[in-house]
């Protein structure tokens, strides 16, 4: 979501967000997750009939689906990693110290707010891209048969799973972008006067 389209996402003063504010937010994050859940439906409706089972896989195919099973937990682990990383350094609480002498506190909360939405989006991005690897690989052993023969491969799912619970327990609410956009604001407010202690 572009900074222009968050231009519209307020906070007021008391930490109260107005109805409707933040649907787009919410809207983009349903549409996310329900890529992810729609792909793993589809995979499942595939396997329950049968798809796949009539093929016999071959040692090349069993070799590009366990490559396939490498990539997806390297890409679990390192996206797991940025997501957070990333959205730390690049929305943290160092982002407002600027603002702390310049602006009144609902403009401060509405750039926190900001900041905290950002960070959410490119959270749930980054963690998508392995679920949807994970997808993939469990679709490439059904297509070849290797699913049929080796039932373990369905563990590539666990990364769909972690993705989809993610996105369940951080859905953008109201109370919840609130919540943490005044614990970031506190948090830099607290640092600053930490640094600023003689």
């Amino acid at each position: 979501m572009s900074a222009m389209n968050l231009n519209s996402v307020k906070i007021g003063a008391d930490g109260t967000i107005p109805a409707g504010t933040i649907f787009p937010v919410q809207l983009i994050h349903a549409m996310i997750a329900n890529g992810v859940f729609v792909f793993a439906a589809v995979i499942a409706i595939l396997a329950l009939m049968g798809f796949g089972t009539d093929t016999t896989p071959d040692d090349g195919d069993f070799s590009l689906v366990g490559i396939f099973t490498f990539v997806t937990m390297a890409l679990a682990v390192v996206v797991y990693t940025l997501a957070f990383l990333l959205a730390r350094m690049l929305h943290g609480p160092h982002r407002l110290f600027a603002a702390l002498e310049t602006e009144n506190r609902s403009e401060l909360l509405t750039r926190s707010l900001r900041l905290i939405i950002h960070a959410g989006l490119l959270q749930v991005m980054f963690i998508e891209s392995a679920a949807m690897m994970g997808l993939v690989t469990i679709l490439l052993a059904l297509i070849n048969g290797v699913l049929a023969v080796e039932p373990a491969y369905l563990l590539n799912g666990l990364t769909s799973l972690v993705f989809l619970a993610y996105a369940v327990t951080n859905f953008p609410t109201r109370a919840r972008l609130a919540r943490r956009a005044t614990a970031l604001l506190a948090e830099a407010q607290s640092k600053t006067r930490h640094y600023e202690t003689p």
